[in-house]
């Protein structure tokens, strides 16, 4: 069963000109299953693309530690955090040291935009530096 089923149609006002009309008529999900069962029925190899679990016993003692850090954790997510402000920097730098003192720490999700106009990677590999200076 296709997850994404659509159509496309196609109309040409000239012989140079194509304009495509994307129609959308369905959506699926995918199936609903645990995260433990889908790494035991596709195996440990399979699931971890960073190649980061040695084995199946290590995997275990993650989970208890993930289970153990979402009772007490917290998740802190920030949108459109403008890097190439100076002082959007600095109300970072404000942030994490008010939470500093919470134990276990939470975990910071940082989504886009990150700067206020469009930049080139360049820039924005230098803002994400200034990023680390923070936090580190």
């Amino acid at each position: 069963e296709n997850i994404l089923n659509y159509k496309m149609q196609y109309h040409s006002h000239t012989p140079c000109v194509r304009i495509a009309i994307y129609i959308h008529t369905y959506t699926g999900s995918p199936i609903v299953e645990n995260r433990s069962d889908a790494i035991k029925a596709m195996g440990l190899q399979n699931s971890d693309i960073f190649n980061s679990i040695g084995s199946l016993s290590e995997y275990e003692k993650l989970s208890a530690q993930e289970i153990e850090h979402g009772r007490e954790g917290m998740f802190v997510i920030l949108s459109d955090v403008h890097l190439d402000s100076p002082s959007v920097l600095d109300k970072i730098e404000r942030m994490l040291e008010g939470y500093s003192a919470f134990d276990p720490l939470p975990i910071f999700v940082f989504m886009g935009n990150f700067t206020s106009k469009p930049e080139g990677a360049k820039a924005t590999t230098g803002y994400f530096d200034d990023l680390t200076n923070v936090i580190c």
